[in-house]
């Protein structure tokens, strides 16, 4: 699930909310395991240590593989484009320290953090846009009122939605607007570098077509993918 490290900027959560298709089971972590001291988990500490090693030199993504003995390797980072370059440095070295206590012999896992999120598999992932799983966050604060909240909601995410699939490389945007005298909106979308425009815009619409079913009214919420994450907030959080 997500982990947000920095305490001081996490909004109280009523409800989180995981979403699978048939079949699936429970992230982060994946169904199949490796044995220990296996070439599986060398090729795995490989790609880890590679991941924590190019966040430097990455411009925030970076995707790695390692093939050996007929055993192949995927990992992939992602840092959130408002993180500086020693915030997602640390998020990704907690992160692989935390995926791997909590599957700490599984061949696959995804997980979001505050300043980045981190995957890897023994499946090819790269340039594939997938949506499952989605993991839903939501704020307990409620709008004064929900029908011109959503609608402003609805408004603005679509026009960040579409700026970070047209964003190039970077595939991210944030966009304020005035919400009442007294509050402003604050969104952001980001996807996967590694996926279409077309793809990205996709993502991102879908997660937005969920929200009034998840958070109604709700004044800040989450939704993350393994392809694109969004969030909106009634506080400045970028």
């Amino acid at each position: 699930m997500i982990r947000f490290m920095n305490s001081s900027k996490l909004f109280v959560l009523l409800c989180l909310v995981i979403l699978f298709n048939k079949g699936q089971t429970a992230y982060p972590c994946s169904s199949t395991t490796y044995a220990q001291n296996s070439t599986f988990q060398t090729n795995l500490n490989r790609i880890l240590s590679s991941l924590s090693s190019n966040v430097n030199q990455s411009d925030g993504v970076y995707n790695t593989t390692v093939v050996d003995s007929n055993t192949t390797v995927y990992g992939s980072l992602q840092c959130l484009r408002d993180a500086t370059v020693q915030a997602c440095q640390k998020c990704v070295s907690d992160g692989i320290n935390d995926l791997l206590r909590r599957c700490p012999n599984n061949t696959g896992a995804v997980d979001w953090y505050d300043n980045c999120w981190l995957r890897f598999s023994d499946q090819n992932f790269f340039s594939k846009m997938e949506e499952d799983p989605m993991i839903i966050l939501f704020n307990t604060g409620d709008a004064t009122n929900t029908t011109s909240f959503m609608n402003l909601l609805g408004e603005t995410l679509q026009v960040v939605a579409k700026e970070a699939s047209e964003g190039g490389s970077k595939k991210f945007a944030t966009k304020t607007v005035q919400y009442n005298a007294f509050q402003i909106l604050y969104t952001m979308a980001q996807c996967t570098s590694d996926i279409s425009e077309t793809d990205c815009y996709s993502c991102l619409r879908n997660s937005i077509s969920n929200l009034p079913n998840c958070c109604n009214g709700k004044v800040g919420g989450v939704t993350a993918k393994p392809s694109c994450y969004l969030r909106y907030e009634t506080y400045a959080f970028y």
